[in-house]
Formats: structure tokens, C-alpha cells, sequence
């Protein structure tokens, strides 16, 4: 965001007729509303999040330049 620094994605986000209608009447979306959306990247371990940054450095270790 140019006002405040912060790190933003323009995105495109469609959601399904069908939870739109759980969420109720009280609640009301529009275009260009602020959304947090997650994204499902795949599926990790606690384990893979630990040793992710030794896995790395192994793996960067062993090159030849």
C-alpha cells in the first residue's frame, strides 16, 4: 500500500453461492470489500517447519561453484 508501506496482492476471490448463504442475512459483501484470505498451499508438518532451515543449508552446502 503506497499510504502505509504495507505488503498487499491484488487477487481475484470467488466464493461459492452456497457458504455466501450460511453466512446469513446480517452479513454483507460487496466488490472491493477487504478480505483476509488464506490459501491452501499444501499441507506441512511441524517436523518439515523445524528443520526446513537445516535441511536448506545442507542442501546449499554440498554445490559446487
Amino acid at each position: 500500500d503506497p499510504n502505509t508501506g504495507a505488503a498487499f496482492y491484488k487477487a481475484r476471490v470467488v466464493v461459492d453461492k452456497d457458504e455466501l448463504a450460511a453466512l446469513g442475512k446480517d452479513i454483507e459483501m460487496y466488490p472491493g470489500m477487504p478480505a483476509d484470505v488464506l490459501i491452501v498451499t499444501g499441507e506441512r508438518t511441524l517436523v518439515s517447519y523445524m528443520f526446513a532451515p537445516i535441511r536448506e543449508s545442507f542442501s546449499k552446502s554440498f554445490r559446487e561453484h
